[in-house]
């Protein structure tokens, strides 16, 4: 019989991956095996497998028997060294992870924030060549006949469209009839400016009908849930149109967050006319063309057609008049980039509204709460370098070169890191929908583990691993040997960096708090303000226009209910926008003015509690109101009359008004600004906006059970209008929500406030560990000779008062500074008194007496033999 040898394989994989000690065994073994079963074909086969069968970890070589990854046998026992330690020091290494991992905390879910606000429309295909056209510099709305003129006019235009948008529209599918947010209606050229992906449906021809609708991926399985959408009918607000094509839902980063997308009507009216601006424009150029090329361009055609409407209004001879008279104006068209429109133009948003301000504050808030949780841990892991003294001497003199014990920390530093980001990871989850209430975003785990994100995080291990841990190792590391084995404390880093350090955590913290308590005072401020108007249990009943005629009937009966006072109908609410209209002043030159502009039915006065200070407000049939107009005082003012009263105001080439009544001014708007001029008309059907004077009716209401008065005004509206479902909201609610952004700004800085505090407090529990440390000898003396406890608690608080102070002088001054700046831009503020700044120092100071004398207290009260017997 043919003798064989062993496979060449399994005595490789045995000899590279078996210790020595027990290769020589294990051959022995396997080659007796082999000739016992006769060197065959079948005895090479059983070797094998019994090679295989044999492996046992503890038989596997170890990073250190490769002699050629030394390197990575040292960092090896360098991880062994590092975890024995941090198990051994658990309370070291827990508060150390603890603060590290908050910060990271903080700053991750702060990076997702200001990622996400930075990557708005940039998933648009060649979006680098969309722009929104502005009227002006920042008008949002443009004429009806921009977009196609643009196309007209010049090549350099790849293509435009025009939107009307964002609303609410009324659907009925089947039996059912709801409310649906997020209608957008365009012109056939909507998807050649935003290339969106087509489910189903053809873009060419998507929307080239009047009656043609296209609906998002997740509308139209909501709607005809496990059937095609194509083809399918649906009425909204009263007209029969048809599917024609479902397209992917726009993601969360986005400015134009539709629901569904209509064809525009085309008002044959505005053929001519250049000066009513109702739609939104945006162009996509031809490549290599710049912004300011066409910005140019525009503002000849703003010239050519909207400037001699313009003048034939103003009354100057001519357009270059105007524009001499008015020189901070720009009478132009402008564009602007559809990717910088969330941060840099938020203005022009149909969703969500972003804050370049915010962004920057969000990401120096996160740096600073990262620092201060770094600051933590070199003053944590120099005030721990006592106890690793003998440590770091037993190694010198066993022959580590400095370089060994530098990595070793360092090691140490970047384990403490990625145990610290795991922690900031599992917090960051759970603290998940907490930010989400805070900056009014829907963020989603996926979005915490984004590409961006995780790199993010890798850099951030890197970098704090070294930045904390770097300074630590190098001062721990160059201890003399000597000394370090005697036991004796050596001085490990400079005095004045470590206090330096401290302080400015203390003038970060003092900031967001500081900074905190005046963002709230600002916003409690603003809430507490008398509008000048009754805002409480004023009951606003939506779509109002649906009515009609029967508004009268309908008035009538709600004023029957019993917890019914009074009611009234209006084109506009305060707090909800207004539009301004141009008027004439007879015998002045035809001077022109701009106030805001609302139509409004008698009592309206009644239900939001206006002040007639002058004259009247509009009164039942009487028919001659019609011809008549309420103004405020700020118009009053402006126009310089002494008794307005009999004076008149006329619309441009229309009717004269006669001025009948003065309102007190009342905050119609935001208290951000000033009140402007306003004028009231009375608001008939068949006047010169039609039904639209109506589209709010307004409710004042007086009772406790707002719940059944509610449910009586629905059943009175379904009787009325049956199948327009009732939308209704009370109008205080609306005046709060003004100052949601204020309110979320500081629930932000509320939060990153507190962990800074918490970050900052480990620091202090970190340097009176420290400084006990050094003078634990010095207090037994001190006790021996005769000080008592609580003159040894003011010696240890003396240099931390110190520290709190100057932080609290750098902290103050950066927040009077920024703060100023902040409350420039409200009209109605507060002013930024003594005692706003000075208790952020004195919360701070507090708590650090309380930690410092927690801390101090138990070496107080000890043994002094205890220190004293010691070399």
């Amino acid at each position: 019989m043919k003798k064989h040898t062993p496979p060449k394989w399994a005595l490789k994989f045995l000899q590279f991956f078996y210790k020595e000690k027990y290769l020589e065994q294990i051959e022995g073994d396997l080659y007796e095996l082999f000739e016992r079963d006769g060197a065959t074909r079948k005895a090479r086969r059983r070797f094998g497998w019994n090679t295989v069968r044999f492996f046992r970890l503890r038989y596997l070589k170890g990073l250190e028997d490769f002699e050629q990854l030394t390197t990575l046998a040292m960092i090896k026992n360098y991880l062994k060294v590092a975890i024995r330690t941090l198990i051994r020091q658990k309370s070291y290494a827990g508060i150390n992870i603890a603060g590290l991992a908050i910060g990271l905390a903080s700053c991750l879910l702060i990076m997702m924030y200001v990622f996400h606000e930075q990557s708005y429309d940039t998933f648009y295909p060649e979006g680098e060549r969309v722009y929104r056209v502005a009227n002006g510099e920042r008008g949002r709305y443009t004429p009806e006949l921009l977009a196609k003129t643009m196309m007209e006019e010049y090549p350099q235009v790849e293509a435009t469209t025009r939107i009307s948008g964002l609303w609410e529209s009324h659907f009925q599918i089947g039996n059912q009839s709801f409310f649906q947010g997020g209608s957008a209606w365009a012109d056939e050229n909507i998807f050649k400016v935003f290339q969106m992906e087509f489910v189903s449906g053809n873009p060419e021809s998507a929307i080239n009908g009047p009656e043609d609708l296209v609906l998002t991926e997740s509308l139209a399985k909501k709607f005809f849930p496990g059937e095609s959408a194509i083809g399918k009918t649906i009425v909204v607000d009263g007209n029969n149109m048809k599917v024609t094509a479902v397209v992917k839902d726009p993601p969360k980063n986005t400015h134009f967050p539709f629901k569904f997308i209509g064809r525009v009507w085309d008002n044959v009216s505005a053929n001519q006319n250049w000066t009513g601006n109702n739609f939104w424009t945006y162009a996509k150029i031809q490549p290599g063309i710049t912004s300011q090329e066409m910005n140019n361009k525009l503002v000849s055609l703003y010239e050519k057609y909207v400037g001699p409407q313009l003048i034939a209004y103003s009354g100057h001879a001519t357009f270059e008049d105007l524009v001499e008279e008015y020189p901070d104006r720009i009478y132009g068209f402008t564009l602007h980039p559809l990717r910088e429109i969330h941060l840099e133009n938020p203005h022009f948003s149909m969703g969500a509204r972003g804050d370049k301000k915010n962004v920057v504050v969000f990401s120096m808030v996160a740096l600073f709460i990262l620092l201060i949780a770094c600051v933590n841990y070199i003053n944590m892991a120099t005030a721990r370098s006592a106890v690793r003294s003998k440590e770091v001497g037993i190694r010198k003199a066993l022959g580590s070169y400095r370089k060994n014990i530098i990595s070793q920390f360092l090691i140490e530093s970047i384990l403490i890191t990625f145990l610290a980001i795991i922690l900031a990871v599992i917090i960051s989850v759970f603290s998940l929908p907490y930010f989400n209430q805070l900056t009014g975003r829907a963020f989603e785990i996926s979005d915490l583990f984004s590409l961006t994100n995780i790199i993010s995080i890798l850099v951030i291990l890197f970098i704090v691993g070294l930045l904390a841990g770097g300074y630590p190792a190098y001062i721990i590391s160059n201890f003399t040997p000597l000394k370090a084995l005697r036991g004796q404390m050596q001085q490990a880093g400079k005095k004045g960096l470590r206090s330096g350090l401290v302080a400015f955590q203390f003038a970060i913290s003092i900031f967001l708090v500081a900074a905190t308590s005046v963002i709230f005072k600002q916003v409690m401020f603003m809430q507490s303000q008398d509008l000048g108007i009754n805002t409480e249990q004023t009951l606003v009943i939506n779509n109002g226009r649906q009515l009609g005629e029967k508004y009268d009937v309908f008035k009538n009966e709600l004023e029957g209910l019993a917890d019914i006072e009074v009611v009234s109908k209006s084109s506009h609410i305060p707090f909800h926008g207004s539009s301004d209209w141009t008027y004439q002043v007879p015998n002045e030159d035809n001077r022109r003015i701009a106030p805001n502009n609302g139509f409004a039915s008698p009592d309206m006065e009644k239900v939001l509690g206006l002040e007639i200070v002058n004259g009247r407000f509009f009164e039942h049939n009487r028919v001659s109101d019609s011809a008549t107009v309420v103004i405020n005082e700020s118009l009053v003012e402006e126009l310089g009359w002494e008794d307005p009263l009999g004076k008149e105001l006329q619309r441009p080439g229309g009717h004269t008004y006669q001025v009948i009544g003065v309102m007190k001014d009342f905050n119609y708007a935001s208290l951000k600004s000033e009140i402007d001029p306003l004028i009231y008309r009375y608001g008939p059907i068949n006047s010169e906006v039609g039904m639209f004077h109506q589209a709010y009716v307004l409710a004042k209401v007086n009772t406790s059970d707002i719940l059944n008065t509610l449910n009586q005004v629905e059943k009175k509206w379904n009787e009325h209008v049956p199948g327009y479902p009732f939308d209704g909201h009370f109008l205080d609610d609306s005046y709060q929500k003004q100052y949601e952004s204020e309110l979320k700004f500081g629930q932000v800085f509320t939060t990153f406030s507190f962990l800074a505090i918490i970050i900052a407090l480990l620091g202090l529990f970190a340097l009176t560990t420290f400084v006990l440390q050094k003078r634990f000898k010095e207090i037994a003396v001190r006790k021996v000779l005769g000080a008592t406890v609580p003159s040894l608690l003011r010696m240890m608080i003396k240099d931390f008062t110190r520290l709190v102070i100057i932080g609290g002088a750098i902290g103050i001054s950066g927040a009077f500074y920024w703060l100023s700046s902040w409350l420039e831009g409200y009209s109605y503020r507060i002013e930024l008194s003594w005692y706003l700044l000075i208790v952020p120092i004195i919360l701070i100071l507090l708590l650090t007496w309380a930690v410092v004398s927690a801390k101090s207290y138990r070496a107080a009260v000890a043994n002094p033999a205890n220190a004293l017997k010691e070399e």
